[in-house]
């Protein structure tokens, strides 16, 4: 199958390889929770750093999340967009990593939610969002109660979703991701 849209420019890309949160991320740590760069290898999916999302208090409800900062990083209505990003799990999480685009934390227009929770699992999360509307839109991404994991290589491209074709002997298929 071939993907037909371009990639388009990239609005947001963040590789982690510095020491401080970027400018275009806020941390959503709560006490007792994690939101930080780290250079451990155990902890690393690519290149020299990446962002951990922590909490290490298996018993209490709550989380720990990273959300881009609307002044910033700024969507437009009537836009579509794809986040990407590279996740692993360090430490078993008790419910699940996400991703989430919304004005309002409680109402999110999409969500979407790692595959794995044990400590190992690894994919590249692709989430293909439409912004319906004018307003402070974020992407947050979140571990909800405890556990550990490491994200990396967030990319945010306005565009870069497109329909799919798969061409076959009599015919094709178009699949629009949306």
């Amino acid at each position: 199958a071939t993907e037909l849209a371009n990639a388009g420019t990239v609005l947001l890309g963040e590789a982690f390889e510095g020491a401080t949160l970027p400018v275009s991320l806020k941390s959503g740590a709560a006490p007792g929770t994690t939101v930080a760069i780290s250079q451990d290898p155990g902890e690393v999916i690519g290149g020299s750093g990446s962002l951990v999302l922590s909490n290490p208090n298996h018993t209490a409800t709550g989380g720990v999340s990273v959300s881009t900062n609307p002044q910033v990083v700024q969507f437009t209505a009537g836009n579509s967009y794809l986040l990407t990003f590279d996740w692993r799990i360090i430490e078993t999480v008790d419910t699940v990593l996400g991703a989430a685009i919304s004005t309002n934390p409680n109402q999110p227009l999409d969500v979407y939610s790692a595959p794995g929770k044990v400590a190992g699992d690894h994919g590249t999360a692709n989430v293909p969002f439409v912004i319906p509307s004018s307003g402070q839109w974020s992407v947050s991404i979140y571990l909800v109660n405890g556990g550990k994991a490491a994200i990396d290589n967030i990319q945010i491209t306005p565009g870069g979703a497109g329909p799919w074709r798969r061409d076959f002997e009599n015919g094709f298929t178009l699949v629009n991701p949306f």
